[in-house]
């Protein structure tokens, strides 16, 4: 037998574990690696950055349920590909990734990328190893590759010096056959029968349960059995992110319109597959019941118990299992509430909050955008899914979903409904941004792409469509390149707001009158903020740059088009620019986090980070996002109205006192004209009295009208509005600039209208009193800094 190469033996390692794709960014000396399992009929999808990369890896395991394979260069390209070791330790997915090193002998003397990243990432993946010859690497691959699934699911890391990757094995020596190193997947264990009696028997005792379907469900395809417990025990149920559709949407006991109601009232919570974390609020109050009984079934032991005090019962094993453990323990039984019509009932109180968060969001939804006015991210996404279900209705289950972003993934959230598990992608665990692109190569990868090599068996194909921030498509945006080398027809909705959370202004002339001001360094405080973009960024070029579709997309005909034509693209990328509301103003956070502890909501709203949103309709997005101010009285229009007439009456006064003003001035111009041809120059000794006493109240009055005049010319935009979200009602905070021929050049009313209940009357209240030809009044947002009203 031939010798083999370092290369060759992982190659053929990978091949014979059944690896059929492997997502990486090749260099010296990982080439090699790359070009061998080519060879065997790997797919090797070449990323243009290691983080979107070790995404895609770490992702992939989660979507096809078997472990993401990522092969990077040393040094610089395992500190980038931490970015996906991370996200797979918090989310639990299986990744395995390999890297190239330094050469042996030149390990502490500075040899190319050289980097001990054994101990930098022991503490962060479930086994860090280096081969120690050419014999060790098919072992150490598979007890990588192993370990990386079994258990509670992670990365594993594997360090692959040059010398190693370079070298020869001696004459005759032979890998074991592929069946003698076959990984097969994870055993499965059921739990404890006598911790799933006393479950069932929790159960049965419940006034108002819950069950809570967590991730685990999904990555565990525990689907069928979940569906069939609460559809035979007929208890409501709550999806997390993404724990949608391992029972579908429109299922009549899914209570994610009414999610704040359901944690607040239940009793005993069965919670399948889903962590106590940031997520679920700890399982603490006030979001939960102080006495409520947690049920925690999930694959790690570590997690019963973890957060809210001591679990009432935990079952550590395999959800699908558990599951059927449960359904038979309740045999014949189900969920029957001692009232279904009493207001105070645990059905009723569902019932009731569903029906009022699904009114206000369909409200939101079916709104028309107006002649000029921005699309809200509720009109767009109302546009975009009665599309594509025209095109793919949800039941047939071909659109996987990617989100993130903060406005763009929170409210997608509510928006978009789903029928099947596994099939929407989010930021995850950790909030993390920029995993958009990477999750569109994995979700295509795992779906689109042969199970194993040489087979051509594939689910059916799927479309990938992303609902991307403009932020958070910055993180990744090359990656388009990428989607466009390999022919996956993605089609991405980039929500352009121009900025992180919010944009700064309405219109391209106010934003560059901030950029001045940015750029000054002696004005920088009143310039861009740190959330800013360049305004309205033309991101669709990078689709045409690439050979694929690009739309630019203001109105909702445009974006019923584009996408229409996107969906229906079959080889190119699309990406479909929409220009959304800028929302100027908004607090800083994710929507997940909106509802807190009135005692810590102060300290987070401005700067806490969070992404645990609404599943679908959840009325948490419609309570308050912003620090509740002082109580005070809410004016009504009429009274807004009144305020507004006595201000113009005041503009009216003074404009009378300047004509007179400017009249006695004429006057006495007139009156010196006249002495000056009837004699000489005289100094004011010799002037009249009458005359000294007019110059001199001329000068005064003169000095005052030049001090009170505006120069600057009036605006030609409309009026307009910033909204906030305020304690328990709407808060308009404005600033009113007053252009005139001749007005007060002192601070006008800032915030004049505050804890006004209505927007759009209000608004159009004042557009109707500034319909005046003699004045041209504009509003403009204020930027209310700390400590004004």
């Amino acid at each position: 037998m031939p010798s083999l190469t370092g290369a060759q033996i992982v190659a053929r390692s990978l091949h014979g574990l059944g690896v059929n794709v492997i997502f990486g960014i090749v260099g010296i000396p990982v080439v090699e690696v790359a070009e061998e399992a080519i060879n065997l009929g790997i797919r090797f999808i070449a990323f243009r950055n290691e983080q979107a990369c070790s995404y895609a890896a770490s992702v992939y395991g989660y979507m096809s349920g078997k472990p993401g394979v990522c092969l990077v260069v040393g040094g610089p390209g395992v500190l980038h590909g931490i970015a996906g070791i991370g996200n797979a330790t918090v989310n639990a997915f299986p990744l395995l990734v390999l890297a190239g090193s330094a050469e042996s002998h030149t390990i502490t003397k500075g040899g190319f990328q050289e980097m001990d990243a054994i101990s930098l990432l022991t503490p962060h993946t479930k086994l860090a190893i280096r081969p120690s010859s050419l014999e060790s690497v098919n072992d150490a691959i598979r007890n990588a590759y192993r370990t990386c699934w079994y258990g509670r699911p992670g990365p594993t890391f594997i360090d692959l010096p040059a010398d190693l990757i370079q070298g020869k094995t001696a004459a005759g020596f032979t890998l074991p056959p592929p069946k003698h190193t076959f990984v097969p997947s994870p055993p499965r264990s059921s739990g404890d029968p006598a911790v799933v009696s006393k479950v069932a028997q929790l159960l049965k005792s419940a006034r108002a349960p819950l069950v809570v379907v967590g991730k685990g469900s999904a990555y565990a395809r525990a689907e069928s059995s979940i569906r069939e417990f609460v559809e035979k025990t007929g208890i409501p149920f709550l999806p997390t992110p993404m724990g949608k559709g391992v029972i579908p949407d429109s299922h009549p006991l899914n209570t994610s319109s009414a999610r704040s109601t359901a944690l607040k009232h239940a009793d005993v919570v069965l919670l399948f597959g889903a962590r106590l974390n940031w997520i679920l609020h700890f399982g603490e109050t006030p979001r939960w019941s102080g006495s409520v009984k947690l049920i925690q079934v999930d694959i790690n032991a570590q997690e019963i118990g973890h957060n809210a005090g001591v679990a009432e019962l935990g079952i550590v094993g395999d959800i699908n299992l558990v599951a059927q453990q449960l359904l038979s323990s309740l045999a014949g039984w189900q969920y029957k509430p001692a009232s279904t019509t009493s207001p105070d009932s645990y059905p009723s109180l569902l019932a009731a909050s569903a029906t009022k968060n699904e009114n206000i969001s369909q409200k939101k939804a079916l709104l028309p955008t107006q002649p000029k006015e921005f699309l809200t991210f509720q009109r767009a996404y109302h546009i975009i899914k009665t599309t594509l279900n025209s095109l793919s209705p949800p039941q047939e289950g071909n659109i996987v979903y990617v989100s993130e972003g903060a406005n763009t993934m929170d409210i997608s959230r509510s928006a978009f409904t789903l029928e099947h598990p596994r099939q929407r992608l989010d930021a995850g665990t950790n909030a993390t941004m920029g995993v958009g692109l990477g999750y569109i190569v994995a979700a295509h990868a795992a779906y689109n792409i042969p199970s194993s090599p040489g087979s051509t068996h594939v689910h059916t194909p799927k479309k990938i469509v992303a609902l991307e921030g403009d932020s958070a498509f910055g993180f990744s945006a090359m990656e388009v390149e990428t989607l466009a080398r390999h022919r996956i027809p993605a089609l991405i909705f980039v929500m352009n707001n121009s900025g992180i959370y919010h944009g700064d202004t309405k219109t391209e002339g106010e934003w560059k009158n901030l950029q001045n001001e940015t750029v000054n360094e002696a004005n920088a405080k009143n310039g861009l903020r740190s959330t800013s973009l360049l305004y309205e960024t033309r991101y669709e070029y990078l689709a045409a740059m690439c050979g694929g579709r690009g739309y630019f997309v203001r109105t909702e005909e445009e974006l019923e088009r584009a996408t229409r034509e996107g969906f229906l693209e079959d080889e190119k990328v699309t990406i479909v620019n929409v220009i959304v509301e800028p929302g100027i103003g908004q607090s800083i956070q994710f929507g997940w986090q909106a509802a807190k502890d009135k005692t810590t909501e102060a300290k987070l709203t401005q700067a806490t980070m969070g992404m645990d949103t609404p599943a679908s309709n959840d009325d948490i997005e419609y309570e308050p996002t912003t620090t509740p101010g002082p109580p005070g009285p809410t004016p009504t229009t009429d009274t807004l109205i009144q305020m507004m007439m006595g201000y113009l009456k005041k503009q009216d006064e003074y404009l009378k006192k300047q004509d007179e003003c400017l009249k006695r001035m004429n006057e006495y111009l007139n009156r010196r004209m006249r002495n000056s041809l009837q004699k000489p120059a005289e100094n004011s000794d010799s002037l009249s009295r009458r005359d000294q006493e007019d110059m001199k109240q001329g000068k005064d009055e003169m000095e005052l009208a030049i001090q009170a005049t505006v120069t600057t010319p009036p605006s030609t935009e409309e009026p307009s509005a910033r909204t906030t979200k305020g304690s328990s009602v709407r808060t308009i905070s404005i600033i009113i600039r007053i252009t005139t021929r001749a007005t007060t050049k002192m601070t006008m009313m800032r915030s004049i209208i505050k804890n006004t209940t209505t927007t759009t009357t209000t608004t159009t209240a004042i557009k109707e009193l500034f319909k005046h030809r003699y004045y041209y009044h504009e509003l403009k947002p204020h930027r209310c800094r700390k400590g004004e009203g």
